[in-house]
């Protein structure tokens, strides 16, 4: 018995599963090597989509692990977790962009996939950007303070 898989028809963008020849929404043809070009096609949009969702999910986990690294006792080790995170998110997304990023579809998954990817990387980068701000302050502070001593 066969796995049974969708995929987007090529003509009406309806999704069809891959043990039909015929589409039902518009009746054109579909060959097998065409209907296993597509259902990897999709496969891997799908799974693009999954690795985007998830990479956005531990961008906004990296937040709840910063603010949970102020907490008592457990705030030592969740603090160097958070440091890991924040090190693994720019690296997970070059690594997606190298997996995913030449993907050319029309598919609103994958647009999904890209709007979640984007907003990882702005939820990330709020955190280097409030650092090199303090840092920038405690700069400013010092050689103002040195210059008036």
């Amino acid at each position: 018995m066969s796995d049974l898989k969708v995929f987007q028809c090529p003509n009406c963008k309806q999704f069809i599963n891959n043990l039909s020849s015929v589409c039902k929404y518009c009746s054109v043809e579909l060959d097998q090597t065409m209907i296993s070009g597509l259902v990897e096609g999709q496969e891997r949009v799908d799974v693009a989509y999954n690795s985007a969702s998830k990479l956005r999910i531990l961008a906004g986990g990296m937040w709840g692990l910063f603010f949970l690294s102020f907490v008592p006792f457990i705030g030592y080790v969740v603090g160097w977790i958070f440091y890991v995170v924040v090190i693994l998110i720019p690296v997970m997304l070059v690594v997606w962009y190298i997996r995913f990023g030449n993907i050319r579809t029309l598919d609103p998954e994958f647009k999904t996939a890209r709007k979640y990817l984007f907003s990882a990387f702005f939820i990330w980068l709020i955190y280097p950007a409030l650092l090199l701000t303090i840092t920038l302050i405690f700069v400013a502070l010092a050689l103002i303070s040195a210059k008036y001593k």
